[in-house]
């Protein structure tokens, strides 16, 4: 399911775009009980550590920026993603680039 949702943002996404996710993530510190208990009713397939949430987002997209995030109790992964450039554009964006010099 979650590859056809970043499929469906990919292809919406204008070629310069940026797509920012914000997930769930593991509790990171030992000591953010309440965080913990949480998610102890929501573990499982659905939060995943951001290591194994790259190679899933990196199918799709360039990951240009990762961090860890917290709001309250809850932690968070945060992706800044954009659209992956084809060799095609790559080596167009080269020759426009030699050119202006």
């Amino acid at each position: 399911m979650i590859i056809r949702i970043l499929q469906e943002i990919n292809r919406v996404l204008k070629e310069s775009g940026r797509f920012l996710l914000i997930e769930n993530a593991l509790t990171r510190s030992q000591f953010n009980l309440l965080g913990k208990l949480v998610h102890s009713y929501d573990l499982g397939t659905k939060i995943r550590p951001p290591e194994r949430y790259i190679p899933i987002l990196e199918k799709e997209f360039t990951l240009d920026e990762y961090y860890p995030m917290r709001s309250g109790v809850m932690d968070y992964s945060v992706f800044i993603l954009r659209k992956k450039q084809s060799l095609l554009d790559i080596e167009l964006e080269k020759s426009q680039y030699r050119s202006f010099l």
